[in-house]
């Protein structure tokens, strides 16, 4: 479905492009000088960053080809156990022999490889968290502090389910000594989030704060960060079979969405949050919209951060990615911020630093997955689909 969707987009684009400039010729020509000063301000860009020495990773790593979960629309799981290149990299970046990754949401609901055109430009491995082994480091400024050998964990945009990956120097930082391979793997888009959202929430000792979805993979490190670390009071809510789950967390109080008269009691108790920290609404029909009816709860300055919402709301969010550090204007919703992780090195040594100081301690992993098959594959993404996971799902290699 997603390839007929993808491919009809293609044609369109084409046919419509190719319709306009026989009629306009003159905009045609436009057309192309805009394309050629696009592709030169790109260049430009990759110019202002420094000189880049390529380091070829086959001859690193010994070996040529890898295997690894690619997105393949044109499969009814829309993912497939492939085999790839083994990744390059650059001064800027280390190749990373894998030990373990984890699996998002964000892997199956977005899938770069169902996106026209961009579909046709290469395999794109799957997954973003990321543990292992540096086989390589580059000799770039933001690569200091990191060597061959060291364990280090963290995220990898151009994908993480693969035998080797590569990843920016400065979204990766040495693995928490206390913690697995597994463990580690577990954490960075989930616990980055929360911390992150933590710190656009400008979140205080003793601030009352809410968790929508205390049980997920954010929701469990919104409890966690907000109690063990921030000194703050958590209210988590999530299913019946979960409430015990997250009292052991340490949530300060859990309400049952299943229970109408426990969510009544807290829509009830009215304006009592400093801040409510939303993992679960999204633009998916499937998901459950809670800001209408959690927005009134926030206390006067109070403000209610999303990891996902409307579309309206995400465009607002890039939106001020680009006019907060050249303007200083935010166009969020007043008390309400969309937001998307931006992972640093800076908060991965955070991390690692609170579960090596104990001061975090809970990294539940849901279930792990061989590397070894495409039914392998299949049931960690069908796992992850079901909606019904307590922690993380991680491949291990």
């Amino acid at each position: 479905m997603a390839l007929d969707i993808a491919l009809t987009v293609e044609v369109a684009v084409a046919v419509i492009f190719l319709l306009f400039v026989s009629r306009h010729p003159r905009c045609g020509s436009l057309c192309t000088v805009v394309l050629a000063v696009l592709c030169s301000y790109a260049l430009f860009g990759l110019w202002a960053l420094g000189p880049f020495e390529k380091v070829v990773g086959s001859e690193i790593v010994g070996q040529k080809r890898m295997s690894a979960v690619v997105f393949a629309p044109e499969e009814s799981a829309g993912i497939k156990l492939d085999t790839v290149d083994v990744p390059d990299h650059n001064n800027k970046q280390v190749l990373i022999e894998v030990k373990a990754a984890g699996l998002n949401p964000s892997n199956y609901k977005f899938t770069i490889g169902s996106v026209p055109f961009l579909r046709h430009v290469t395999k794109h491995v799957v997954g973003y968290d990321v543990s292992g082994i540096v086989r390589s480091v580059g000799s770039d400024p933001s690569c200091k502090g990191l060597k061959v050998g060291d364990d280090v964990y963290g995220m990898a945009a151009t994908g993480s389910i693969a035998e080797f990956s590569r990843a920016q120097c400065s979204t990766v930082a040495h693995k928490p000594k206390t913690l697995t391979y597994i463990q580690a793997a577990s954490l960075p888009v989930v616990a980055l989030t929360s911390l992150e959202a933590y710190r656009k929430g400008s979140i205080k000792p003793n601030d009352n704060v809410l968790v929508i979805g205390a049980s997920g993979g954010c929701g469990i490190y919104g409890v966690t960060l907000a109690e063990k670390v921030f000194n703050a009071r958590a209210t988590g809510i999530c299913s019946t079979k979960n409430v015990e789950f997250v009292k052991a967390l340490g949530a300060s109080s859990v309400v049952d969405y299943k229970s109408q008269d426990s969510m009544q009691s807290l829509i009830s108790s009215g304006k009592q949050f400093d801040i409510i920290y939303d993992t679960v609404s999204s633009f998916d029909p499937v998901d459950p919209d809670y800001e209408p009816s959690m927005a009134p709860l926030l206390k006067p300055g109070g403000k209610y951060v999303a990891i996902n919402g409307w579309i309206s709301d995400w465009w607002r969010c890039f939106m001020s990615r680009v006019t907060v550090p050249l303007f200083g204007f935010d166009v969020h919703r007043p008390n309400y911020e969309l937001f998307l992780l931006t992972p640093t090195s800076e908060m991965l040594e955070t991390l690692a630093s609170l579960f090596d100081s104990k001061k975090l301690t809970e990294a539940p992993i849901a279930a792990t997955f061989k590397l070894d098959s495409n039914d392998s594959v299949e049931k960690a993404f069908e796992k992850m689909k079901s909606r019904r996971t307590v922690g993380k799902i991680v491949f291990e290699f």
